[in-house]
């Protein structure tokens, strides 16, 4: 495609140097630029200023850079064009989004957005419009999944390039629908921008992510530009949150609202849950029923109702929802039970990695009243300090043990994050012996398993589906269930009663 045809897409924009050029692609990575590729200097938070690579990048074969201000001819070299505009985030977004043909107006798109519940509302909704015969795509935290491809997903949502790139490659696959998590991050950064949804859901609002949000407003306007992107289709909308009101007010068109609260439209009452899984009795405009779900915990029940929520917007008839709910084997690494054989207690790992999220799993693992409740679990570096006090209260609050540990430190000292988290049980007089500090990750799990009796629980929260740990700038290999397993054969061998 020409620049000159490619630029026509955005309102604003100043093109210095020839305009007819090709452009066969964009590039974030001055090491992977390819000959006629436009090379975006983005200047994302978190991340280099790019504009520093722009010489790399133009010496790889870039024939055009993307910026937000023009540059003297010196530091772009002569004859490469130069495209100024207001935001390079949305820019490229919307670039790349004709550069693939524009890829989402042939896709009904189902964007999840939330604090919590994002993975297992859009697992949920896939499963449910694949079911329905509607051939699907999946973009998450977990994975990118379509018909022939099951690959490793990098970001909850990737960057605006990368993503229009996949659902042009899912419409090639003949994907008609998807459903994608869409983070605070993708919203406030524009990843999503040109993309035109067919269903928004909001599921809840805690206080993670403060480290990149300002201040808890700012946070909520992220979430709610979701809202307000489906102009031409239906919100769905988590009434009983707090924000759950504004989140609606945003929304532009019919709005169902979910819940346990008689206002909402589509509801749950009749709770039971257990390890095994949860049963309620649906209330919707498509019926009533009961409907019985693997997922156990109340948080599971909401993630159901949203996405039956979801799922009625675009027409699914309610059998297949239920059938869908009745039939669910959950999501990796959410509230996944790790195989113990006979040795009486059950291990349960989850994704959990903040105090809200941390708390959901442990009130439902509580209430299924235990002999001892042990939990194994860390914060993750370089991200909001303040949430690790208040993960150690809650641990505190609902274990009779606790073994605090790393997570993926990034490039802070693991042991200045344990005590940040050890800050949180001193302040609530927490009594010594009910926590055990062990640094090393696969240590700490497997003193948890070996002190495990019959009737126990053993939860392992922070990484979930995750078989990495990043230490520095590394990512090595490391999987909670992969631990937990080889824990469990040791204990098998010693006879452990």
């Amino acid at each position: 495609m020409r620049l000159s045809e490619l630029v026509k897409c955005l309102k604003i924009v100043k093109v210095i140097g020839p305009e007819d050029v090709p452009v066969t692609g964009f590039s974030m990575d001055s090491r992977r630029v390819k000959p006629g590729n436009m090379f975006v200097a983005l200047t994302e938070p978190e991340l280099a200023d790019r504009r520093q690579f722009i010489p790399a990048a133009v010496s790889a074969g870039a024939t055009s850079v993307l910026v937000e201000e023009q540059l003297p001819e010196e530091a772009v070299m002569s004859g490469v064009t130069q495209v100024v505009v207001p935001d390079v985030q949305v820019a490229s977004a919307l670039m790349a989004a004709k550069f693939y043909g524009e890829p989402a107006r042939q896709l009904a798109v189902v964007g999840v957005t939330g604090t919590k519940g994002k993975t297992t509302t859009s697992h949920l909704i896939a499963e449910m419009l694949e079911r329905a015969g509607i051939p699907t795509g999946l973009i998450g935290t977990v994975s990118i999944r379509y018909p022939g491809v099951h690959e490793a997903s990098p970001n909850t949502t990737p960057h605006a390039i990368e993503l229009q790139k996949i659902l042009a490659r899912m419409v090639e696959a003949g994907v008609k629908a998807v459903s994608m998590e869409v983070s605070s991050h993708a919203l406030r950064l524009h990843r999503v921008a040109g993309i035109k949804f067919a269903v928004g859901v909001f599921t809840n609002l805690g206080g993670d992510h403060m480290n990149f949000h300002n201040t808890i407003e700012d946070y909520v306007q992220a979430k709610s530009m979701l809202m307000a992107a489906v102009a031409d289709g239906a919100t769905v909308v988590n009434i009983d949150d707090e924000r759950g009101p504004l989140m609606k007010a945003s929304s532009l068109c019919e709005c169902y609202t979910y819940g346990l609260s008689p206002r909402a439209v589509i509801r749950a009452t009749d709770i039971k849950t257990s390890l095994a899984g949860s049963e309620f009795t649906l209330h919707c405009p498509a019926g009533s029923c009961r409907v019985g779900m693997s997922l156990p915990g109340k948080f599971n029940v909401y993630n159901g109702l949203a996405a039956t929520g979801a799922a009625l917007s675009l027409g699914m008839p309610l059998d297949v929802i239920v059938d869908v709910l009745r039939k669910t084997r959950g999501v990796p690494g959410r509230m996944e039970s790790v195989d113990t054989a006979d040795l009486g207690f059950r291990v349960i790992v989850d994704y959990a990695h903040t105090a809200e999220s941390m708390e959901n799993v442990l009130q439902t693992l509580k209430a299924l009243n235990p002999r001892k409740l042990i939990t194994v679990f860390g914060c993750g570096g370089d991200r909001d300090r303040t949430r690790r006090p208040k993960m150690g209260k809650v641990a505190a609050k609902y274990s009779d043990r606790v073994f605090i540990t790393s997570d993926n430190p990034r490039t802070e000292d693991p042991s200045a994050i344990i005590r940040d988290i050890v800050e949180g049980l001193i302040e609530d007089q927490v009594d010594r012996s009910l926590y055990t500090v062990i640094e090393d990750r696969a240590e700490a799990i497997k003193q948890a398993i070996k002190e495990a009796r019959s009737g126990d629980i053993v939860a392992i929260l922070g990484k979930g589906h995750e078989d990495y740990q990043i230490i520095g700038h590394e990512k090595i290999h490391f999987d909670d269930r992969e631990v937990a397993r080889q824990a469990i054969l040791e204990l098998l061998g010693e006879g452990h009663s």
